[in-house]
């Protein structure tokens, strides 16, 4: 008898695609820095592969002090999930970006100050990525709402 651990339930990458979403946007009622979640990328725009990561912007009222809180946050992202985080980080202008491999998901978290939505002026690289396709999935301010209808009427 070969015995390789527990079997796990056969779930779609869309399946778990969508978890690693819930996940994410739970965050917002969990930490009241959490203004806004925008979901973008292949996902956002339904071209999404088996393999295509999830990708994420944060807008959070302080970008460094969110980002050294990490393992607060990570825990809640975790709670329960096979995951593993990629340690490097990476800085994109005002981005900060974290990637995270979560229930077998890669999630590509951009964690912005809320000032990223300023609609004066709106940022080109702030644009580009609106203008590629974005799905609000938490905007406690309404500024993610305001800056995709600023960027769809330009």
């Amino acid at each position: 008898m070969n015995f390789e651990g527990p079997v796990r339930p056969s779930v779609s990458p869309a399946d778990r695609r969508a978890g690693l979403i819930e996940r994410v946007t739970s965050l917002a009622p969990a930490r009241d820095e959490v203004v806004g979640l925008a979901l973008v990328g292949s996902v956002a725009h339904q071209t999404a592969r088996d393999d295509s990561d999830v990708d994420v912007i944060l807008l959070v009222d302080d970008r460094d002090a969110f980002v050294r809180d990490e393992a607060a946050w990570l825990a809640h992202l975790t709670n329960g999930a096979e995951a593993w985080c990629d340690l490097k980080q990476a800085t994109w202008g005002v981005l900060v970006e974290r990637r995270f491999v979560i229930d077998d998901v890669d999630l590509d978290l951009g964690v912005v100050d809320a000032s990223w939505a300023s609609l004066h002026p709106i940022d080109d690289g702030t644009r580009r990525v609106i203008a590629d396709g974005a799905r609000v999935l938490v905007d406690k301010r309404g500024l993610l709402a305001a800056l995709i209808d600023a960027v769809t009427r330009a």
